[in-house]
């Protein structure tokens, strides 16, 4: 009985921490998040939040420390390995984040989300064509998805294939 109302607390808590991130209130977000990191630290949903909250308050460095220990503690999730790929990126290491990215899509093979962040890794990296490559396999996913078009389209247009631009921008 302990047990069982000790993980609906801990279920309160992470909702309450939750709402706190999506209103934007980062500072109880983290407060809440962080007593969920020692209660449930083999849950990945709450490495996943707690590297969103580091994200948002413009630390990406701590954001990649939270996946790592996620990961660790926690295995392999595809959306926390897809969050490590945005802190990476916005660490100013695309290399790293497009590994992270492949391994995220090795385990949810065809996700569009992820697929665009390798995209947008790629480009980071100049590697165009395969960006083309990896932006239209998302639009097979994610037909007529805006942001993956206007990728799409720059890679193409990076790649020198104007008349590819031009038709994945009037899309």
């Amino acid at each position: 009985m302990a047990r069982n109302q000790s993980s609906q607390n801990a279920e309160a808590l992470f909702g309450k921490a939750m709402e706190a991130y999506e209103n934007g209130d980062l500072s109880a977000a983290r407060k809440k998040i962080r007593r969920l990191q020692q209660s449930l630290p083999d849950e990945p949903a709450v490495w996943q939040l707690s590297a969103a909250i580091a994200i948002a308050q413009g630390k990406p460095a701590i954001a990649a420390d939270f996946c790592r220990k996620g990961l660790a503690r926690a295995g392999g999730s595809p959306a926390l390995r897809d969050l490590f790929g945005t802190a990476l990126s916005e660490s100013g290491r695309p290399e790293e984040a497009a590994a992270e990215y492949r391994k995220s899509l090795e385990l949810d093979p065809g996700n569009p989300g992820t697929l665009n962040n390798l995209g947008h890794a790629l480009m980071a990296l100049r590697r165009f064509d395969e960006a083309v490559d990896v932006y239209r396999e998302s639009l097979h996913h994610r037909a007529g998805h805006v942001d993956t078009l206007a990728g799409l389209a720059v890679a193409h247009d990076m790649a020198g294939d104007a008349v590819a631009a031009a038709a994945a921008y009037r899309h």
